[in-house]
């Protein structure tokens, strides 16, 4: 489902980002020719403007001069002395009839009649775009220039194939760069979608997982209920009786402690899970939790301290029960895993502005491959910490119980070699 849903989402991004890239890129280019076709008509306006000066201040008009301006502008001239041409030498009719074309355009389209004998004294000129037989392009120019002896009639004609090479070339260049923009962003499409559902896919396991875990420890004390039920109805005293109702009770207390957690953590997830902070007296907290478990740690033949400093603390803004939630979490663990003899300290150590809490042991620890696994939920790598009366919960309600603090919840191991959860809290809940 993921993979078909990955590449959809990819396709959808990919196809999103390429047509604003290709809106852009028409816009940019619009823009771009829109300026390189009013660049090329100012260029031709200024080398015509040039020639005209150049004609107008010359008595003499050299052949050399004719030459070196169609080439350096590339431009087709022709230049008639009172409607008699001058440098004639060209054998493309064609160009000859577009010459014609151009004067006849200039008169009937625009008034100017270049070649009247007409005794104005003042140079007219016009500018338009004009096409071949075969549809060519071309800026053409028609000018009047009168003379002592007369007048100059000059029609110019400049191709527009270079500008549309030009064009054409850019056009490659932008589809080319657009080609290769969208395959890379369908490239980052990709990997980011694919980082985009990964806490998705990876909930949907943890989900999964759950859901599995949670049937399996549901089913072992149902299944037992229903077989003390059944063995229930066939005793015959009432000693066997009492031996299955204590079992079913048992079997029914623990499916309540699962149910409990499991609905602890269903209120984390969905954010529901609230804590009421109040000023609490760290130190006297962990007095107070020392002497609710010191007869049980003694009941179990464990040595229990409390190490505390000696100076005043100020008071920590917390949810008491909650964080007493959490010691009572890690100290029963240390009652099921410790073996008889072994020792259990809390700790406290006050580095301004957090509070530190430790609860060490020197049981057996937690192995290196299982402690970073150890506050997923019903999480029990190690044989060694597996137990009936847990079901891999407790260590996971405490994490999110401190993440509702804004605190941390780390393991590392004890100076003595058993294991070591480490409370950080800070003073005030910002």
């Amino acid at each position: 489902m993921f993979h078909k849903l990955h590449i959809r989402f990819t396709f959808f991004f990919a196809s999103i980002a390429s047509l604003i890239l290709i809106f852009m890129s028409i816009i940019c280019l619009l823009i771009s020719e829109k300026g390189m076709k009013q660049n090329h008509y100012i260029a031709f306006l200024n080398n015509m403007n040039a020639a005209i000066t150049h004609i107008e201040s010359q008595n003499v008009l050299t052949y050399q001069w004719f030459l070196e301006t169609e080439q350096n502008a590339r431009l087709f001239i022709r230049i008639k002395d009172n409607n008699r041409e001058l440098f004639y030498q060209r054998q493309n009719t064609s160009l000859q009839d577009l010459f014609e074309k151009t004067a006849q355009t200039a008169r009937d389209t625009y008034g100017l009649d270049i070649d009247s004998e007409g005794t104005s004294s003042i140079m007219q000129k016009t500018d338009f775009q004009i096409k071949d037989e075969e549809g060519t392009s071309y800026y053409a120019c028609a000018a009047r220039i009168p003379k002592d002896h007369g007048f100059l009639s000059v029609v110019a004609l400049e191709p527009m194939t270079g500008l549309k090479q030009q064009i054409l070339v850019q056009r490659i260049g932008f589809v080319g760069a657009d080609l290769l923009g969208i395959f890379l962003l369908t490239v980052f499409s990709w990997f980011f979608t694919k980082k985009l559902l990964s806490p998705i896919e990876k909930n949907r396991r943890q989900q999964a997982a759950f859901i599995s875990s949670a049937s399996h420890e549901l089913r072992s004390p149902l299944t037992v209920i229903l077989s003390d039920l059944s063995a229930l109805k066939k005793a015959d005293n009432k000693e066997k009786q009492q031996a299955f109702l204590s079992s079913i009770e048992q079997e029914g207390l623990r499916m309540s402690r699962l149910i409990e957690d499991m609905l602890a953590l269903a209120n984390a997830d969905s954010h529901s899970w609230s804590i009421h902070l109040e000023e609490t007296e760290v130190d006297t907290l962990l007095l107070d939790t020392y002497e609710k478990y010191e007869p049980l740690m003694r009941e179990k033949k464990l040595h229990f301290s409390i190490r505390l400093p000696d100076e005043i603390l100020p008071p920590c803004s917390m949810d008491s029960v909650r964080i007493l939630q959490v010691l009572s979490i890690l100290l029963d663990n240390a009652l099921s895993y410790v073996p008889a003899g072994g020792h259990v300290q809390i700790g406290l150590i006050y580095q301004a502005p957090a509070y530190l809490i430790s609860v060490s042991d020197d049981g057996p620890g937690i192995s290196a491959e299982h402690r970073e696994h150890v506050f997923r939920r019903f999480y029990r790598g190690d044989s060694s910490r597996h137990e009936k009366s847990h079901f891999g919960l407790g260590l996971s309600i405490a994490s999110e119980i401190m993440k509702l603090h804004k605190g941390e919840i780390t393991l590392t191991d004890s100076p003595e070699g058993g294991a070591c959860f480490l409370l950080k809290l800070n003073s005030r809940y910002e």
